[in-house]
């Protein structure tokens, strides 16, 4: 197990703490507890205030940064000036939410009279004052924060943004990709057959839904409409099936229309319309679609219908493919012969 460092924001291995799972049950047992204290609690406590945090800093002469599971501490201010500025780092927008992680790194503002408040990050985005505020508080400006407390080597948290971030365009770079490759005549449904928050449900046989059953019933009628033959709508989806992320495993769930929509396909079709020319994008698409776990669960039978010729021509495809994280699902459909 690794945990990303709150300096310098490298992951780094805590194996040797991993709990065992009467530990972790003991955890979660106690994390439950205290949240139905702190429900009962919540009604009592003041929402966040820029008041109380004025309270906390007022003479305040020790500011320490600290990770929730180690004692190591990142970062110790005590200068009245930089005390100060941390002040305005903690300008609040807003109060309500509420995120479901422990959030890190901590900062335990002390004074004369002690410990004043301990307070956790979460994000970039928001701060938590347990023992005060019934909930947490978005910052005005998170990204003032992250990049002071990196100013001062405390990187873990502008790293974590900046990851979150950059996770967060190469998405949309693979979101438009998929959208460029999917057949032309389903550009018109598209808000309708891409949700990036999930998936849409599951039929009763199990199978995911990309998309709802509805969109889809509406993206089949275009494609009947559009191609002139059978074998060119499934080519039109092989080739959108085989230009996703990457991965077969772990994509992004929007990548099950294509399969939902082959999925109205007979096998014998596909295979017939894949005796035609094709290219790379169609081949990865064949292989993905026949290896899926879906087909291997509900349609395993229906693989003796692929030729000889066609599965060696897999073969050649998935050697040469620049995925090969997924090169273990065609042997696994498909035996290698002894």
């Amino acid at each position: 197990m690794a945990r990303r460092c709150g300096k310098c924001g490298k992951l780094i291995c805590v194996c040797e703490k991993t709990p065992s799972g009467d530990e972790l049950d003991r955890r979660m047992d106690a994390d439950m507890e205290r949240r139905l204290r702190r429900s009962e609690r919540d009604a009592e406590r003041p929402d966040p205030t820029e008041e109380a945090l004025d309270r906390v800093f007022t003479g305040a002469t020790k500011a320490r940064v600290f990770e929730h599971d180690a004692e190591e501490t990142l970062l110790t201010v005590t200068k009245p000036a930089e005390l100060a500025e941390l002040r305005e780092c903690l300008r609040i927008a807003s109060s309500g939410l509420h995120c479901m992680c422990m959030g890190g790194p901590v900062l335990e503002v002390s004074g004369e009279d002690g410990v004043r408040a301990t307070i956790t990050l979460h994000h970039g985005q928001s701060i938590r004052w347990d023992s005060e505020w019934r909930s947490d508080a978005e910052l005005a400006d998170g990204r003032r924060l992250i990049e002071w407390l990196a100013a001062r080597g405390v990187r873990g948290p502008l790293e974590e943004v900046e990851a979150s971030q950059a996770s967060a365009r190469e998405s949309a770079r693979s979101l438009e990709r998929w959208r460029m490759a999917a057949p032309q005549c389903l550009q018109a449904l598209w808000s309708e057959l891409v949700r990036q928050d999930g998936l849409w449900g599951a039929l009763p046989d199990g199978r995911a839904l990309g998309a709802s059953p509805e969109a889809l019933a509406r993206a089949m009628s275009a494609l009947r409409a559009t191609y002139r033959s059978e074998d060119d709508a499934i080519l039109a989806l092989l080739a959108w099936y085989g230009q996703g992320a990457g991965p077969w495993s772990g994509h992004p769930s929007y990548e099950l229309t294509a399969e939902n929509l082959l999925w109205e396909f007979p096998t014998a079709s596909i295979v017939r319309a894949l005796a035609r020319p094709v290219g790379p994008a169609h081949l990865e698409g064949a292989a993905r679609y026949l290896c899926g776990w879906h087909f291997g669960r509900l349609r395993a039978a229906e693989r003796r219908l692929v030729p000889g010729k066609l599965v060696e021509q897999l073969r050649a495809h998935m050697a040469e493919s620049p995925h090969q994280e997924n090169s273990a699902w065609l042997p696994a459909a498909f035996p290698p012969p002894v």
